[in-house]
């Protein structure tokens, strides 16, 4: 389902709901029951409020949603309500491993292992290949495209993928309000939907103009020359509706050669040069979409190279630990959230293949070293845990440090 009609997609849910209860006997309630037990609906209170990809301050914020939104509510963490995500919310996936089809629909194509889905964000830029993993997709999983970036899709959420609102800026609204606001947005969505008449367009979806377009409304195409060149538009046109990488286009200009080189219809010959020049330009352009396809094939080997050493890595780093009972093991790194005068000395500890935060970590005021000095190790620290409002992930109480150090290359002795 693409994004623009998810209001819509709802409002069938809910009348299908609606519809099943009243074939319920007289005696039950006419109220469509539009959640199931335990989950319910909100109304956003706030201005401007945070859409978070994790129950934590210091996550993404995949968008801003205004006063008014209404959500559904699947379940309450930290203080933090994860919802369906909104409509402009969307997930990142490598395109060098989804299969594209028609209507954006794409398959997932991995040939080992499972496909990374990244968080994305409406609201500011990300680095996809340092994004925060939310899920994994195996190969032949379904996925909706919603735009190309190149080397990256963005695509629908896929399902079991959910969002997170601080409880502090929601209200809990009955299922009949919710039923009416939704009712509201697919009034609004469908005069958006309303047939507007469509621009005419001289060329075709990769830019070949047809051949009527092309052709002077005088020319004279009844001569032998001019029926050659009226057949070879037909070839032209219909091989400007295949993808522009499978085009061939040398076959075409051959047979236009001897019409342009021809002295008897000087005006088809004008017209046949003109056509050689355009396919030229256009053999031309499939040359560059070629080789913008071949980086992004060894970009895209260059990244799974990467992830494998990262995976061998914290193998290795988990098979060789001499020292048992961390309470949390991770890349440190520094954090914006906090007001540092409160918080002078808190850190995130994130997992170095997902990017997602493990634990955070204070150090105390006795602690003997510099923790800035850690900042992009991996270590292990051991302390007490415990849970703040507020913050999706435990916050680790440091006692002790150990940094996870890369063993020395072996010496080579001298023959």
């Amino acid at each position: 389902m693409s994004a623009r009609l998810w209001g819509m997609g709802l409002i069938v849910l809910l009348s299908a709901a609606a519809i099943a209860q009243t074939e319920k006997p007289a005696a039950s309630s006419d109220k469509p029951k539009l959640q199931q037990a335990g989950q319910y609906w909100v109304r956003i209170v706030g201005e401007r409020v945070n859409i978070r990809s994790r129950p934590d301050r210091n996550s993404v914020i995949v968008t801003r949603t205004e006063k008014g939104q209404v959500l559904r509510v699947l379940g309450k963490e930290y203080g933090w309500c994860r919802v369906e995500p909104p409509r402009d919310v969307f997930s990142l996936v490598s395109a060098a491993h989804v299969d594209l089809g028609p209507d954006k629909r794409g398959v997932v194509a991995v040939e080992r292992g499972k496909l990374r889905v990244r968080v994305g964000s409406a609201v500011r830029k990300l680095d996809p290949s340092r994004s925060e993993v939310q899920t994994l997709l195996p190969r032949g999983a379904a996925v909706q495209v919603r735009e190309n970036l190149g080397e990256w899709l963005k695509i629908d959420p896929p399902a079991g993928v959910f969002v997170y609102v601080s409880a502090d800026f929601t209200e809990r609204i009955s299922e009949s309000d919710a039923l009416q606001w939704l009712r509201d947005q697919e009034a609004v969505m469908n005069a958006d939907l309303a047939p507007k008449p469509a621009a005419k367009s001289a060329a075709d979806a990769d830019g070949v103009k047809h051949a009527a377009d092309q052709r002077p409304p005088s020319i004279d195409l009844s001569g032998r020359w001019g029926v050659q060149l009226a057949a070879v538009e037909d070839r032209v046109e219909a091989e400007a509706k295949r993808p522009i990488v499978d085009q061939e286009w040398g076959g075409v200009i051959s047979e236009l050669g001897p019409i342009a080189s021809q002295r008897s219809e000087p005006e088809v010959a004008r017209l046949a040069s003109a056509w050689i020049v355009r396919l030229q330009e256009r053999v031309f352009d499939q040359d560059l979409v070629r080789q913008a396809g071949a980086i992004s094939r060894r970009q895209a080997r260059a990244r799974e190279q990467q992830e494998r050493e990262l995976a061998g890595i914290e193998q290795a780093r988990r098979q060789s630990a001499k020292i048992p009972d961390f309470a949390a093991r991770g890349e440190l790194a520094d954090s914006f959230a906090f007001d540092r005068k409160a918080h002078p000395r808190r850190y995130r500890l994130l997992n170095p293949l997902s990017r997602r935060i493990e634990a955070y970590v204070d150090f105390p005021a006795g602690y003997s070293g510099d923790p800035k000095m850690l900042v992009g190790k991996l270590i292990g620290v051991r302390g007490k845990r415990r849970q703040v409002a507020g913050l999706g992930v435990d916050v680790i109480d440091v006692s002790e440090v150990v940094t996870f150090r890369p063993k020395p290359p072996p010496t080579r002795k001298t023959p």
